[in-house]
């Protein structure tokens, strides 16, 4: 396994430093790869201040695809223990996805449409489940999330599906690549749930 070439965690800290029209040249001048690569480092350290991982913060790499074959997962970071693996994979509908591109191609500041909730977040599972990974990369967790300006999670919505469904999530994690699979919300900035091998599944209840 290899990290990338281009280096997002380089490009992430000038970001944060430069003058504002040089961030938006410089994003309009990135690849749609490249754009990727950020938003999934943003992402997930977004993800690990508040989930409990024991991690070096600003360790992490992003890893390439065609270093190995099965592909290495999205990042690799240091922990306490060793390396930490993860796969990254954002829960949305796919017209909201469609709407969401033609919305920032075409500059529109508002746009709407019906939501899907449990379809996109069984689909997005599903295939992760199914993908084959270098068997380097253990532990290996996913972390399946809901990006800002994308979809929300509609957690009092959902909950109570993925609380009557937590048996056959759990059967299938302990059958699949991930020693965990946690849902994160962006939105809110908060761990919605998490289902580990050989533990009591979290997830998260609604106020009353």
């Amino acid at each position: 396994m290899k990290p990338t070439t281009w280096n997002p965690a380089e490009f992430a800290h000038w970001y944060t430093k430069a003058p504002f029209e040089r961030r938006i040249r410089a994003w309009a001048d990135l690849t749609s790869r490249q754009r990727k690569l950020v938003e999934e480092l943003s992402m997930f350290r977004r993800f690990a201040k508040v989930a409990p991982i024991n991690y070096e913060p600003y360790s992490e790499l992003t890893l390439d695809p065609n270093s190995a074959f099965p592909p290495p997962p999205d990042l690799g970071c240091s922990g306490s223990e060793g390396p930490l693996y993860f796969e990254l994979g954002e829960v949305v509908d796919n017209e909201v996805a469609a709407t969401a591109a033609r919305a920032e191609r075409e500059r529109w500041t508002v746009y709407g449409g019906p939501v899907a909730l449990w379809k996109p977040l069984l689909r997005i599972f599903s295939k992760k489940l199914l993908k084959r990974y270098d068997p380097q990369a253990t532990p290996l967790d996913l972390v399946l999330h809901y990006g800002v300006g994308r979809q929300p999670s509609f957690w009092p919505f959902l909950a109570a599906d993925a609380s009557s469904r937590k048996a056959w999530i759990q059967k299938r994690i302990e059958r699949g690549p991930f020693r965990a699979v946690w849902l994160y919300d962006a939105h809110g900035d908060v761990v919605l749930a998490r289902f580990e091998r050989g533990q009591e599944p979290f997830i998260r209840q609604l106020a009353m």
